[in-house]
């Protein structure tokens, strides 16, 4: 698979305000994405006949660390901070020391799963004056699965336990080009990067609005 990074960033509504309610985010652990993009054999078939062959082959993409210009881990810390100061209600602090009369956020993230499928055609055609040759290929919509556990503590409260899910499908517009996976990787991996980057915009959402509606009143 080439190598080809794209972009992994979002577009943040709201404007930084000044907030009175800190959030101290003790841990993010992170166990659900591959390090490296992978390309693996779902099926195929072929028409060998005399003058003309036909071949297809399907291939499933999982999108790894390594097609982001951003470690991901970094990107959801950075974003879910981002989304609280524009909250204008909370501000979510990066400290890892516990601080007992406070708000301590705990997160496991351990599902983080992108996914596409491609499919490649190929004909050649044989005659006793010409062989003719040609390779077309497409890709389907990137899949985004999510699932987050999220824990806040105040002293020896639990404040908010909850597990978020999110399943997204980005719109891709499926069509077949004369050019091998080679040369098309690059508007297929931006699609997947864009599918769990707007992923973890709703999730970080949701739970945005949830941090802030257990902790207002206390």
């Amino acid at each position: 698979m080439k190598q080809y990074k794209s972009p992994l960033g979002y577009l943040h509504k709201g404007n930084d305000s000044v907030c009175n309610k800190p959030v101290y985010l003790k841990s993010i652990s992170f166990v659900g994405l591959d390090s490296i993009s992978k390309v693996t054999h779902m099926y195929g078939f072929a028409i060998p006949l005399l003058v003309y062959n036909y071949f297809e082959t399907n291939k499933k993409v999982v999108l790894g660390q390594n097609s982001m210009d951003k470690n991901y881990s970094q990107f959801f810390k950075e974003s879910l901070i981002e989304r609280s100061k524009r909250s204008g209600l909370i501000q979510i602090i990066n400290e890892d020391t516990i601080r007992f009369n406070d708000y301590n956020l705990e997160i496991l993230i351990d599902t983080c799963i992108t996914k596409a499928r491609y499919k490649e055609k190929t004909t050649i055609m044989v005659s006793s004056t010409f062989i003719s040759y040609s390779m077309y290929a497409g890709s389907f919509p990137s899949e985004t699965y999510i699932s987050i556990k999220l824990k806040i503590r105040n002293g020896n409260n639990i404040v908010l336990e909850k597990k978020y899910k999110v399943s997204k499908i980005q719109n891709y517009p499926f069509q077949f080009d004369n050019i091998g996976f080679d040369e098309s990787n690059s508007p297929l991996i931006t699609n997947m990067v864009e599918s769990l980057s707007l992923s973890t915009k709703d999730i970080i959402d949701e739970m945005v609005i949830d941090i802030i509606n257990s902790v207002k009143d206390n």
